[in-house]
């Protein structure tokens, strides 16, 4: 009897679809058959006499069980040792603190006694920078007003204007020599003044740097244990960081070891005494995964025995058919497209 090769092409379209969807179908249930089975180990592995080829599987987990004990208090303990050693680093950035902001507080005074000092001077420099610039015109004026003096001697006006004039010149002179004399005792007052803000700021000036260095000294001798403090935290961080990991290899092997119990356990048809609910999804998960696989094999067993030439025929019409709808999409966007 001849088949309608398109109807056979819908029934092999059919079970490719169904196929696919099985394929997915197992694929989910054996990842979750997976963990039932580790959950069923995990659960019973204490509990059953199991075969020899089962027991070194149940010393690899009580060996398991004892190095994660071991790695759990000392994950403890170091978790204890950072807090305290935070704790002390703590403590002691608030001491260096304390013991900075008191020198620093004990240096404020001198500081703001130098800087008064140091203000008080500048006022008196600025005056005898500007009397000292005085002094060579005021030197030249009293130059100029001797030789005047001496010119009248020889300039021919009658003997009162002479005395008038010689008069006057030795008043404008005498004015000049008090005016430098006055440049002269004002340079040596500001001086005087001068150093004595010196000399004070000279007294206040090792008081600063004897506290500058308790204050450096105080940084360097912290600094220093503060990196040494640093060091044995991050050192403590790197041990919990390396027992966190080889905790998490422990889990990942307990999860295979588990496995091969749980499957045992099945295989057996076990159940854990405070979960008996576990083996039944074990083998309720089986019996999907098995059915699912069946259903696959049935599937590709029922595509074997079709008749190949049928379906490439209908495949062919199938792919004509496609073509046939990308021309007229095409001539249809270019017409829509002029």
């Amino acid at each position: 009897m001849t088949v309608n090769w398109f109807i056979l092409g819908g029934h092999e379209v059919r079970q490719k679809t169904l196929r696919l969807y099985w394929r997915i179908r197992r694929r989910l249930e054996a990842r979750h058959l997976l963990k039932a089975e580790i959950t069923l180990g995990e659960l019973g592995w204490q509990q059953a006499d199991f075969p020899e080829s089962v027991e070194e599987t149940i010393r690899n987990l009580h060996r398991i069980e004892a190095e994660q004990a071991e790695l759990f208090n000392r994950s403890a303990d170091l978790a204890g040792e950072m807090s305290a050693a935070q704790k002390e680093r703590d403590e002691k950035r608030a001491e260096y603190d304390r013991a900075r902001a008191a020198v620093i507080a004990e240096m404020q005074p001198h500081l703001d006694a130098r800087e008064k000092e140091q203000q008080a001077r500048v006022p008196l420099q600025h005056l005898t920078t500007a009397l000292r610039e005085q002094q060579p015109e005021l030197n030249e004026q009293e130059r100029e007003y001797r030789r005047q003096i001496g010119d009248l001697v020889h300039q021919q006006m009658p003997g009162m204007d002479m005395m008038q004039e010689r008069q006057r010149l030795l008043d404008l002179h005498q004015a000049v020599l008090s005016s430098i004399s006055a440049a002269h005792d004002g340079i040596e007052k500001a001086c005087a003044d001068i150093r004595v803000h010196d000399e004070t700021i000279a007294k206040i000036e090792p008081v600063i740097a004897a506290l500058q260095q308790q204050i450096e000294t105080l940084d360097q001798a912290f600094n220093h244990a503060d990196r040494e403090r640093a060091d044995l935290a991050l050192k403590l961080q790197q041990e919990k960081n390396g027992v966190e990991r080889r905790l998490s290899e422990l889990d990942h092997s307990k999860g295979n070891e588990f496995l091969i119990v749980g499957r045992c356990l099945a295989d057996a048809q076990i159940p854990p005494m405070n979960q008996p609910q576990a083996l039944q999804k074990v083998l309720d998960l089986r019996a999907t995964v098995a059915k699912l696989e069946e259903s696959i094999a049935a599937s590709l067993a029922w595509s074997e025995a079709q008749d190949a030439d049928e379906l490439k025929k209908f495949y062919f019409a199938v792919g004509l058919a496609i073509g046939l709808v990308i021309l007229v999409v095409c001539v249809s966007l270019r017409a829509t497209g002029h």
